[in-house]
């Protein structure tokens, strides 16, 4: 059994949710492994995720400064990983899935925009302290696994352009 978590999970430390739910799975499923989701971008997405939306929304408009630091992995390497871990992880261990290219909400938003050829507006620009970074550390997942990612952002977003079932 394979327990897909956020990677924004409300405890004091993700290694502390770690900790929880791989000794709360253990008890209930012996043997179960565990995966810490991060962000991922694909045809289909939710438009409640700010990449969803910005996928279909026409004109791109981004409220904010965009300076929050994520990073996209695309669904094909999500599936990909989450097998791996299912089948060769090991058993009661957290293994971070997504990318570590780290790019901004506002420079995201221009990516696609120009990749759509839509326009990209930016409105209610408070500035931000310190922008939020969320960004996984999958050595663990790498070096344990051998994965690697196949699409790098600028591949993923044209492939998240792409209709499959057209």
């Amino acid at each position: 059994m394979l327990i897909c978590s956020s990677g924004a999970v409300d405890f004091p430390s993700p290694f502390y949710s770690d900790y929880i739910t791989a000794n709360l799975a253990n008890e209930a499923i012996p043997g179960v492994k565990i995966a810490r989701c991060y962000s991922f971008i694909s045809f289909g997405m939710p438009q409640l995720f700010v990449a969803g939306r910005f996928l279909v929304e026409s004109p791109i408009v981004l409220h904010g400064d965009g300076a929050q630091i994520r990073s996209y992995m695309h669904m094909r390497d999500l599936c990909n990983w989450l097998y791996a871990i299912l089948h060769f992880g090991k058993r009661g261990v957290p293994y971070a899935v997504g990318s570590e290219h780290r790019v901004s909400i506002r420079k995201l938003a221009e990516m696609i925009a120009k990749k759509r050829k839509v326009l990209f507006t930016q409105i209610d620009r408070p500035v931000t302290a310190a922008p939020s970074i969320y960004i996984p550390d999958t050595s663990r997942t790498r070096e344990e696994l051998g994965l690697r990612l196949t699409l790098k952002l600028e591949s993923a977003l044209h492939e998240s352009l792409i209709n499959p079932f057209e």
